[in-house]
């Protein structure tokens, strides 16, 4: 089966459950753009993780692509469908830009009336 296929009844089956499934729909459509032609069994990790390390992903929505596709394979190897899940183990880090700045009490500004 091919992944774009795999994606489809995926969707229609989450959406049949009740779901409106749009966010994570989002992400398996913009998956499924990059590897659709392949076979559902020839995913690797590192197609998975190549997807995600997309320049401009933020953490949280690293986070949450992360999530959608995990739960994705999990279905097809209850399925039978694969026989291991292709996710890679590495997250990614948060960084941040906050300098703090602590105004000193003796400084000439503070202490300016």
């Amino acid at each position: 089966m091919r992944l774009a296929a795999a994606i489809d009844l995926y969707v229609l089956h989450r959406q049949a459950t009740g779901e409106k499934f749009q966010s994570p729909f989002v992400a398996l459509r913009a998956f499924s753009r990059r590897y659709g032609t392949k076979p559902l069994s020839a995913i690797t990790h590192a197609d998975v993780k190549q997807f995600l390390d997309n320049p401009r992903t933020g953490p949280a929505t690293w986070r949450r692509k992360y999530g959608t596709l995990r739960d994705f394979f999990a279905y097809w190897r209850c399925c039978g469908r694969l026989n291991a899940v292709p996710m890679p183990l590495a997250t990614p880090k948060y960084t941040s830009t906050f300098v703090p700045y602590i105004l000193r009490v003796d400084s000439p500004i503070a202490t300016d009336p």
